[in-house]
């Protein structure tokens, strides 16, 4: 791979986060089996999360306007978890890291180097929000009435 390029620049960021990464984990064997054991220990507990939220309600998912309401609330919250974590990795990955004026001085392109920043916060988001999407529905796909829940408004007819 050329130096300078979209790709080289990808890699390097991944080799920079995988650094922060074991920094964050330490080094030796015992330290990454607590974290994978500790891994392992939250998904099954928002999987009982999940299963004692969702299970018990599937029958009665409907287009009634509390259940949307509910709905529409969830979704506002995650959404607001996202941009918050996006904005918090975006922070620390341009100025924590104290990196800015070298990007901007380097010959190479500034803006490939940020885009791929930039993709890098965006995909973290992402993972940070299907870590948090998926036991729901992993619970939805895994529940014995798994019909898909069709939200639709009743028909009106208007006799003339």
């Amino acid at each position: 791979m050329r130096p300078g390029t979209t790709g080289w620049f990808a890699r390097h960021e991944i080799r920079l986060a995988l650094r922060d990464a074991a920094g964050v984990l330490g080094r030796g064997r015992l330290r990454r089996a607590g974290a994978a054991f500790g891994l392992a220990l939250f998904a099954g507990f928002m999987h009982l999360v999940a299963y004692g939220l969702v299970f018990d309600q599937l029958d009665h998912l409907g287009p009634e306007p509390a259940t949307l309401t509910l709905i529409t609330g969830l979704a506002f919250l995650s959404w607001c978890l996202l941009v918050s974590q996006a904005m918090e990795s975006a922070t620390r990955a341009f100025y924590a890291r104290g990196d800015l004026d070298l990007i901007l001085s380097s010959p190479a392109p500034a803006r490939r180097r940020l885009a791929v920043r930039l993709g890098g916060i965006a995909g973290a988001a992402a993972v940070m929000s299907a870590l948090l999407v998926s036991p729901g529905a992993a619970v939805r796909i895994a529940s014995p009435s798994a019909s898909p829940v069709v939200v639709s408004t009743p028909r009106r007819t208007v006799a003339a």
